[in-house]
């Protein structure tokens, strides 16, 4: 009994343990339990970070998918309106797609139209705004859309400077051929709310737009154009050049010059010294001229543009044609005959550089017509000597060249004809265009010469001719006599040689050896023992005339 009591009161205290235990452990289940809520709420809290993270990485790429249709669908698309251009810089930052749909949109803002005198009156009434004569049928508008000027303010930005400066470049492009070479005095110029209209006098024929409705358009004084800041360097650009040309092409007379400099009043572009401009810009014309590739056109030396450096040349010393090159040279010169300036001894030591410069030809008909009229026009340059040289030696390659053989003389009868015929009147062809009337006839003396001369070495290279080949070589030889018919034979110095030799082919060998001890055969023994060998069999005679010839 006791030792239950024992037991049980051990048991007792193992209880108050077990007791402190479950208080321990139910202490670190509730801190397991409390960390456990942690845990989940961390975990919840990184899911929805995580989920949230998954949801803006797809927005994004939501929206680059989006913007990427939509630079696919701006790509695809024409710009039609400046607005369509700024939506493109928006979205676009490819630099050959943006200068494609800009020069695209910049085409579309220039072009011209083509209207009668009758409808310019009906729509635009000059007449009422200025004192302007109509003189011409057709008159030429080139309509500009303002958007033009507007399209650079867009491309303001630093990043787009390149494809803002191609299209400024575009634009004069563009403008320079609408514009030709019209001047601020020659045109009028309207406006309305979505275009400026430039029109000028039309002299070739071009399609009517009989169609063109113009409605509310409102005229406006020429320094409109100064006003567009966008635009107005490239129109005093292109009109400060149609001055130049205009210059050039109405040879000095510059009574539009004035006007035009008026024009640029106040602007980098004014001229403040008419004269000494002038002269730089023939001095700028005639270097440009030097170093430019030769064009092979050719322009009538008989034209009024340059009547006053030829009116006191007889026309039998001047060429025909001279070359582009030298008449636009020539055109300078009229021009700078007409200036004052102190400059003038100094700049001709400059021109005559270029012009000798200029004077290498590959064509020699036009150096030597060039250097001819060169030497005619200006008989005080002092470079006459260099190009007197130049014109000499032009001389003998055109002869050399006209002359040369490209051809056997073992060709048919027919095909040398036709080849030598051919070669003759296109040598006179360009003799009659390139010189002097006074000196063709020299130039004709000169080809006959060397061409028989070339024939004749020719023949004597021959070793074996058949009695057909005799034959036909006999009238080729008769036909070559013919072609110089009209010049004096005593002219043609090797004509006697080349008409003893067609002697020689024509006669038996007893008429040749009379006309041999007659003295009329004009060669010497060892040539017509050449021929004799050439054109007669192995007979006694023959080797008995062959054997006088050795003597």
């Amino acid at each position: 009994m006791l030792n239950e009591i024992k037991n049980i009161y051990k048991e007792i205290q193992d209880l108050d343990t077990i007791f402190r235990e479950y208080k321990n452990v139910k202490t670190a289940l509730r801190d397991c339990e409390n960390e456990m809520s942690e845990i989940e709420l961390k975990i919840e809290s990184n899911e929805k970070q995580l989920i949230q993270q998954n949801i803006d990485k797809l927005e994004i790429e939501y929206i680059n998918i989006i913007n990427e249709i939509k630079k696919i669908d701006i790509c695809s698309k024409e710009c039609y309106k400046l607005s369509d251009i700024k939506i493109m810089l928006e979205y676009i930052t490819d630099s050959e797609i943006l200068m494609t749909k800009c020069k695209n949109f910049l085409s579309s803002l220039i072009y011209d139209i083509y209207i009668t005198k009758d409808n310019l009156i009906k729509y635009f009434n000059p007449e009422s705004y200025c004192n302007v004569k109509l003189d011409s049928k057709v008159y030429k508008i080139v309509k500009i859309s303002n958007d033009l000027n507007d399209l650079f303010d867009v491309l303001k930005d630093e990043n787009h400077s390149v494809i803002r400066n191609k299209c400024l470049h575009m634009s004069k492009m563009i403008l320079e051929d609408e514009l030709e070479t019209i001047l601020p005095g020659e045109l009028l110029v309207y406006y309305d709310l979505t275009h400026f209209y430039i029109i000028f006098e039309c002299f070739e024929d071009y399609d009517l737009n009989e169609d063109q409705y113009f409605s509310s358009v409102s005229f406006v004084n020429r320094d409109f154009l100064s006003n567009k800041k966008n635009l107005k360097n490239i129109f005093y650009e292109i009109f400060k050049n149609n001055l130049i040309t205009r210059l050039l092409e109405n040879s000095g007379k510059n009574n539009f010059l004035v006007d035009t400099n008026d024009f640029f009043k106040n602007t980098e572009y004014f001229i403040t010294d008419i004269n000494e401009w002038i002269l730089d810009c023939l001095m700028k014309e005639i270097i440009i001229i030097s170093k430019s590739k030769k064009s092979g056109k050719l322009v009538k030396i008989n034209n009024e543009r340059i009547a006053s450096l030829t009116k006191q040349i007889d026309p039998k010393f001047l060429p025909e044609y001279v070359s582009d090159e030298l008449f636009r040279f020539l055109l300078c010169m009229n021009i700078y005959n007409t200036i004052e300036s102190k400059r003038l001894p100094k700049a001709l030591k400059i021109i005559e550089r270029a012009l000798f410069k200029m004077m290498n030809y590959e064509d020699t008909f036009i150096g030597f017509t060039d250097s001819t009229t060169i030497l005619r026009i200006f008989p005080h340059m002092k470079i006459l000597p260099q190009i007197s040289v130049l014109r000499e030696k032009y001389y003998c390659e055109i002869i050399k060249k006209s002359t040369e053989l490209t051809i056997s003389l073992q060709d048919s009868l027919m095909v040398l004809k036709v080849y030598f015929k051919s070669k003759y009147y296109d040598f006179l062809e360009q003799v009659k265009k390139f010189v002097p009337k006074n000196s063709q006839l020299s130039f004709e003396i000169s080809f006959f010469n060397l061409l028989y001369t070339n024939i004749t070495e020719n023949i004597f290279c021959i070793k074996y001719l058949t009695n057909d080949k005799v034959s036909d070589m006999s009238d080729l030889l008769k036909y070559l006599l013919d072609l110089s018919f009209n010049i004096p034979k005593e002219c043609i110095d090797i004509y006697p040689k080349f008409k003893s030799i067609s002697t020689i082919f024509s006669s038996d060998l007893e008429d040749l050896i009379s006309k041999q001890k007659s003295g009329t055969i004009f060669l010497s023994n060892e040539e017509i023992k050449l021929l004799v060998t050439l054109l007669f069999k192995e007979s006694k005679t023959r080797n008995n005339f062959i054997r006088y010839l050795e003597l």
